[in-house]
Order: C-alpha cells, then structure tokens, then sequence
C-alpha cells in the first residue's frame, strides 16, 4: 500500500483543497466589498434625493418671483403697444432686464396682424433692440396677454433662465454627501489592504504547496506514463514496420505502473508473434491473389478480343445486308428505287399515312421522248447517261417524303406525299424544263412528256392512280410529246356522272 500511486498523488488534493479555501476566501472578501459598496451608494442616492427636492422647492420659488416681475410690467408694455409708442416700449424693457438678469429675451407681437412690434435680446455686449424675433435655446419660456383699459392688443413672450439658481444650502448637501462618501471609500480600502496582505500570505503557501505537488506528479506520475507511452509507440511502429525494434518498458517501481509495464511487455510478445504469423498468412494469400488477378486479366483479355472480333463480324454483315437491301430494292442503274419496292412503300407507308393525317396525294409518270431513236443513234451507252440524267433532276426536285423509281425502260414514277393535284403539276412542270434545258455527252438534247394525276381516297391502291397518270402520259404523247397532262380524280368523276 505504501507503493500506490493513490498514496503518493493525495499529497496533490490537499493542496488543491488549500486552493478551493483560498478561493472561497477570495469570495467571501468580495461579497463583502459588494455590501459595503451597495450600502454606501445608497447613502449617497438618499441624499442626492433630498438635495434634489431642495432643489426643485427652489427653483419653483424662483420661477414664481420671475412671473410676478414680468406680471409687473404688462401694464406698461400694454400701453406703450396701445400708443405704438416704441420709445416707451424700449425704455420700460431696458430697465426691467438690467434689474432682472435672469431674463434672456422678450418678443412683443401686435395681435391686430400677428407682426413683431419689438424685440429685446440679452448678449454678451449688453441688452440689444431689433424688430427680428429672437428664440434662444436652452431657456424656459412663457407667453403673456397684454391689455389696455380692458382690451386685448398683443402679447409677449418671455425666454428665462433659473437653471443656474442653486442655494448655498443646497451646495453644503453636496459637499457634505462628497465627504461622507470619501470617508466611507476610504475606510474600505484600509480593510480591503488588510485582506490583500492576508491573502498575499495565504497565496504565498498555495504556490509554495503547488509547485511541490507538481514535482511529485512528475515523478510518480508523468515519467511512468511516458514509459508506457514510449513502449506502446514501439510496438505500434513494429506492428506497421517489422524491421523496427521493439523498446521493453523498463519502470524500476513496484507500484500500480510498474505491474503494468511488466503486463505491457508480456502481451506485447505475444503479440508481436500473433502479428508475425498473420503477416505470413497475409503475405501468401496476396501473392494467390495476384495469380488469380493475372489469370483473370488474361480471360477478360481474351473475351474482349472475342467481342471485338464478334462486332466486327456483326458489322460486315450488317453492311452487307444493307448493300444487298439497297440492291434489291433500288435501279442499279439510276439509284432510284425499283417497281417491287415503289408499291410497297407506297401502299404500306404513304397512303396510310395520308389517310390518317388527312393530306392529298398526287402522282406522274414520266417518259423520255423518242428514247429508242436515241439508242438507235447514238448507241445503248449515251441511252443510259440520259436515264441517269433524267433521274437526278427528279431527285434533285422531289423531298424526302416523296417516292421515285425506274418502272423500266425509259419510264419513271413519282408519288408526292401530303401535295395536292396544282402542287404536283408545279414539281412535274420544272422536271420537264430542267430535261429539257439539259444536255447530255456532244451536245445531245432529250425532252420528256408527264401525265399527271391525283390520288382518290375511294380507290383501294395507288394502281388506278397511277393508270390515269399513265392515260395523261399517253395523251402527252399523242398531242406532240415534250408536254404536261392532267388526269384528277375529279375528271374521272365527272366522265363517269356523264355516262
């Protein structure tokens, strides 16, 4: 038991049992300092107040003699206002403010227009006379009626001072609550230096214990926990580094910390061999870990050469079937599309969709004129430069919602989708001036004749549509070639309510 920290560290609470005591001293003198300093500061507000009520019953008396002079001169005032006499008003002022020098400044008005009849103002060089009103600030005021024989002429106002009217009495109150409160002062500070050199004393033997009591902590206390703290910090550096040595906890004492140092070291080899075999384990289960990864690394190689080699693959087979599309539903020649696929689309796509929207649509057949002399002629190649011809200036005149093919031969096709019957004429018209207009290989000129016609929504496809086209292209023909006809619907209606 002699060996306990607990034994060796009580030292330290005596002392700061001292120091709560030295405290509580502390705190009891200012308490008492509080009281003292409470009591004298009602003293003194006791006896400001009664020196202010002697005061104020002063000042009150002074003011009631201020009225009773200035009631003095109303009847003066009164008259020299009645006569306009200013002289007189002059006269009667000057006296009353050199007798009375707590009058500041008198302002006389005539009521009959509301005018200033005279003004007196007391300065520095004297008592001064002006028809400009004069207000000082900082002054009481009073206004009062002026009559003459019973009638009302004006009044005047009247700036006065009894601020500075202070007795000689109540000057002696004042001196006297100064020296008593002097006197209380400093009969506290006799008593507060009193406490001081007390307290000093005291104070002295709280730093004297305190500084012993720290030397005692450092050695029993500091000094073995940096021990402990200095093995610890070994042990956790060797746990992060193997190569770094372990400190043994060496503290010679028999007490609460040498029992623990000794139970430090012990686990701390144990420890150190439990962390020692785990690092093993660890180290063969990273380097299994890495095999698995590099065997990982090289299937996931191989599937990424497999897709890369699947979707290339994929690619070509897709251009393909896309080339082999195109192929089979366009003119290898001209790059339009052929007669299969021109009825599909249009049957399939552009009537449904007319008839859903509500849109016209309207369709020609074109032709090139004397095609087989041209062949004859010039041969079956320039025959071909001129259906390639013919087939770009249709493209290049049509949208992209509209359809044109080859039918064969030198004939094409074309529906405009969501384009009346005058719309399609427009299109059909600059076709035939562009061919028209163009040459082809050595000055080689052709021309072309359209039948054009509408789509009518009682028919079940786009084949009567375009057989009555087909019928206005025959009539083109018939009529010169190099021309436009219309076939609508509304044609067709009309022959068939004649018949």
């Amino acid at each position: 038991m002699k060996n306990s920290v607990i034994l060796k560290v009580s030292l330290s609470l005596a002392i700061a049992q001292l120091l709560i005591l030295s405290v509580a001293i502390l705190y009891v003198h200012k308490s008492y300092l509080e009281g003292m300093k409470r009591f004298s500061q009602d003293m003194r507000v006791n006896i400001m107040r009664e020196a202010k009520e002697s005061k104020d019953y002063n000042l009150a008396r002074e003011e009631r003699f201020i009225n009773r002079l200035i009631t003095s001169i109303e009847g003066s005032l009164g008259q020299s206002l009645f006569a306009l006499d200013r002289d007189g008003a002059v006269a009667t002022l000057k006296k009353f403010m050199e007798v009375n020098e707590n009058i500041k400044s008198i302002n006389i008005y005539d009521l009959t227009d509301g005018t200033l009849f005279i003004s007196a103002l007391r300065d520095e060089k004297g008592i001064l006379f002006s028809p400009v009103q004069s207000s000082p600030k900082g002054f009481l005021s009073t206004k009062r009626n002026l009559t003459y024989n019973g009638e009302l002429l004006g009044y005047m106002e009247v700036y006065y001072d009894i601020g500075s009217v202070v007795s000689r009495l109540e000057k002696k109150k004042i001196e006297d609550i100064n020296n008593f409160t002097a006197g209380l002062l400093k009969l506290e500070e006799d008593r507060h230096r009193g406490m001081l050199v007390g307290i000093g004393i005291l104070l002295f033997g709280v730093l004297l214990t305190t500084a012993l009591s720290v030397f005692l902590i450092f050695k029993l206390v500091h000094e073995p926990l940096q021990e402990l703290k200095k093995g610890l910090d070994s042990f956790f550096k060797h746990l992060a580094n193997p190569e770094e040595k372990i400190s043994e906890i060496v503290i010679d004492s028999r007490d609460e910390f040498g029992q623990m140092a000794s139970s430090i070291n012990r686990n701390v080899k144990v420890s150190t061999r439990l962390h020692n075999d785990i690092r093993k384990r660890e180290e063969q289960t990273r380097k299994l870990n890495e095999e698995l990864i590099s065997k990982n690394r090289e299937i996931v190689k191989i599937n990424e050469e497999l897709e890369d080699r699947i979707r290339e693959r994929t690619r070509e087979l897709e251009e393909i079937n896309q080339r082999l599309q195109e192929l089979a539903n366009k003119d290898s020649l001209t790059g339009l599309y052929n007669r299969r696929f021109f009825f599909e689309a249009v049957d399939n796509n552009i009537i449904p969709t007319a008839i859903r929207d509500g849109e016209p649509i309207s369709a020609f057949i074109i032709d090139i004129d004397r095609f087989k002399s041209i062949n004859d002629i010039y041969g079956h190649q320039v025959g071909d430069i001129v259906i390639r011809k013919l087939a770009d200036i249709i493209l290049s005149n049509i949208r992209r919602s509209d359809i044109a093919a080859r039918l064969g031969g030198e004939e094409f096709a074309v529906v405009l989708a969501g384009t009346n019957i005058n719309s399609a004429l427009d299109v059909a018209t600059r076709i035939k001036q562009e061919a028209e207009s163009s040459v082809v290989g050595d000055g080689i000129r052709f021309t072309v004749s359209i039948g054009v016609s509408d789509y009518d929504r009682i028919e079940e496809g786009i084949t009567e549509t375009l057989h009555r086209a087909d019928m206005a292209l025959y009539r083109a023909k018939r009529n010169g070639r190099n021309r436009i006809e219309v076939n609508s619907s509304e044609d067709t209606l009309n022959d068939f309510l004649r018949q």
